[in-house]
């Protein structure tokens, strides 16, 4: 996975900047980059994270979104590294088929480490309010087949755990709830 990391840092000075893109912002994610690639490479995740997300800030090229998974998934962040690699795949589509595939593959292999739970109500108008801690998001899907749906999702391998606790609590008030 270091050399698809590095081959990145290669395909990003081989990429034609846009129309109106700013050549000296690009060779500073550059750099930037390079220094996130040389952390990478040590084991530094957290430090590589933090300039890749500087480089992608500076010169926000998807193909840096392969880099941002990889640390992301290298730090125990599956519900992040899930969203960078599905970035990078949806608007880098002719990456060189190696980090596609390996995109792919985390992408396949961090989903099942993520919680779900899925909510539908057919009560029109219907809400659900619910605390969260700081490792479940949701992601609310208005127009669903019932009207209302909502998925949740685990940030980390704990999480099932706890969906399983938010399932029971909803039904316990008299709603339905499923793990999915």
């Amino acid at each position: 996975m270091n050399a698809l990391v590095s081959v990145l840092l290669v395909l990003l000075a081989q990429v034609a900047a846009p129309p109106g893109a700013d050549p000296v912002a690009k060779a500073k994610a550059q750099a930037v980059l390079k220094e996130g690639t040389a952390l990478y490479e040590r084991g530094d995740f957290a430090a590589a994270l933090d300039r890749f997300e500087t480089a992608y800030g500076i010169f926000p090229s998807p193909k840096l979104q392969f880099n941002i998974g990889q640390a992301d998934r290298s730090l125990g962040r599956p519900l992040e590294a899930v969203e960078a690699f599905e970035k990078f795949l949806a608007q880098v589509p002719d990456a060189a088929p190696e980090l596609l595939s390996e995109a792919r593959q985390s992408v396949v292999e961090l989903r099942g480490k993520l919680g779900q739970v899925k909510i539908e109500c057919a009560t029109p108008g219907a809400e659900v309010a619910m605390p969260l801690s700081a490792r479940v998001c949701w992601k609310g899907h208005p127009g669903g087949q019932n009207g209302f749906g909502v998925e949740w999702k685990a940030r980390d391998a704990g999480g099932n755990r706890r969906i399983k606790e938010l399932v029971r609590r909803i039904e316990a008030q008299g709603a339905h709830a499923r793990v999915a």
